[in-house]
């Protein structure tokens, strides 16, 4: 008898309202199971509105998700989106080109596949910081790529949480002011009693446009802001963006400011790791930004996000998720 399944594509419909300081809830019955049974939880993906069609999203950077397995949280509170994973950018035909679109899919595949026991789902509640610029609702699709277990099969006796964390320091005016903002014990946190197994670190560059402020942008045309643009003559840098980092047990991850752009990729904006961080155990990052000479003829606010993905194992009681 064979008792393989086909793959499983579970989407739902999040829409918090306009104008930010707001929550929104997705529909729990579709993102169950329809087969009432257990499945693996391989991917979820995220994909957010046009604001014209073409030239500009929703403000993703200000769009955050908590994750929940019963009452498991998987998330520290609510984690920018961009945050978990890659960025899929959708291609749009103008004219006779091929033209590029910000980013409007993000997607997250789990470090490890994640159990999901029968008639039970992974919760997402979306957050949208205040943001007055919106004055339309934005609805945000999320998906979940899985694979129902054959029936019979034994629960297995370990599960693997993945867990994601983040440090975002606070969005200044390009070309008002240096600032130096550091993480703090409680952002980039193993807060549970077993190691966590992080996979790795991903930073992004969060750039809005102040006078098109339902325009967000994702590295786009300002990576001289993550980069370091030097002085020649003084070997001192005039702009740009640097990282440093340690951990609690006061190890090195980040000797000596590195431009924001050369720890975290530009192709994938990640920085992967594969090491573990016991418990109660955090890292310090530091970000240096030198924007005060960064010159720009239209009004940009900007920041930084550091997100952290990992997971870790706990035992496995069924029907006990808590």
């Amino acid at each position: 008898m064979n008792n393989a399944l086909s793959p499983l594509l579970l989407q739902a419909q999040i829409t918090p309202p306009a104008g930010g300081g707001s929550f929104g809830l997705a529909d729990p019955t579709r993102l169950e199971n329809p087969f009432q049974g257990p499945m693996w939880l391989d991917e979820i993906r995220f994909r957010l509105p046009t604001a014209d069609g073409k030239t500009g999203f929703a403000p993703w950077s200000r769009l955050s998700i908590e994750l929940k397995l019963g009452e498991l949280p998987l998330t520290r509170s609510f984690v920018p989106i961009s945050l978990f994973g890659k960025v899929l950018n959708d291609s749009v035909v103008g004219g006779s080109q091929l033209e590029n679109k910000p980013p409007g899919v993000f997607t997250w595949k789990l470090p490890k596949p994640l159990y999901i026991p029968a008639r039970d789902f992974l919760r997402p509640t979306m957050y949208f910081e205040p943001y007055p610029g919106i004055t339309t609702d934005q609805t945000v699709t999320i998906a979940y790529a899985c694979r129902p277990i054959p029936k019979g099969t034994p629960p297995p006796r370990v599960l693997q949480l993945p867990w994601v964390s983040y440090f975002k320091p606070p969005e200044i005016a390009v070309g008002s002011t240096d600032q130096t903002d550091q993480s703090t014990p409680s952002d980039l946190y193993n807060p549970w009693v077993q190691d966590l197994h992080v996979q790795r670190f991903i930073g992004r560059l969060m750039v809005t446009r102040s006078d098109l402020p339902s325009q967000t942008f994702e590295d786009d045309g300002f990576m001289s802001l993550a980069s370091a643009n030097i002085n020649l003559d003084t070997g001192l840098p005039i702009t740009g963006t640097f990282v440093s980092a340690q951990d609690s047990f006061n190890n090195i991850l980040v000797r000596d400011p590195t431009p924001f752009a050369h720890v975290f990729d530009f192709v994938d904006r990640s920085w992967t790791v594969n090491s573990v961080l016991p418990p109660k155990g955090f890292y310090l990052f530091t970000v240096d930004r030198l924007w005060s000479a960064y010159a720009s003829p239209i009004p940009y606010t900007a920041t930084v996000g550091i997100g952290m993905v990992g997971w870790r194992e706990v035992q496995y009681v069924q029907g006990a998720l808590r």
